[in-house]
């Protein structure tokens, strides 16, 4: 890993730290949020889908079953954060990215 991928991982992972919470995506409701809004465009891509050619569907799909499950993977990372982030040194982090430089 160059000094600047490490830099800018280290930067994020301190930022995670620091947050007091998970995000929205820790939430209870995200996860069926984001179910709703897949059958809701499904329900609207599968209506859609007699205007388009057959690849053009299939790809349709495609994509909306890889953006909900980057989306689901998210959720659960989310939630996780909180039990990882008591076992991470924010010390040696911060000691780490003072000796990469500015």
């Amino acid at each position: 890993m160059s000094p600047t991928q490490e830099k800018r991982f280290l930067a994020v992972v301190l930022r995670r730290v620091d947050q007091a919470n998970g995000g929205w995506l820790a939430k209870g409701w995200a996860l069926s949020a984001i179910w709703l809004a897949l059958v809701f465009t499904s329900t609207i891509a599968f209506a859609i889908s007699g205007l388009l050619p057959a690849w053009g569907s299939a790809l349709l799909f495609v994509v909306l079953g890889v953006v909900y499950s980057q989306l689901y993977f998210r959720v659960f990372a989310a939630r996780g954060w909180p039990i990882l982030r008591q076992h991470i040194n924010r010390e040696s982090l911060a000691a780490r990215l003072g000796e990469l430089g500015p």
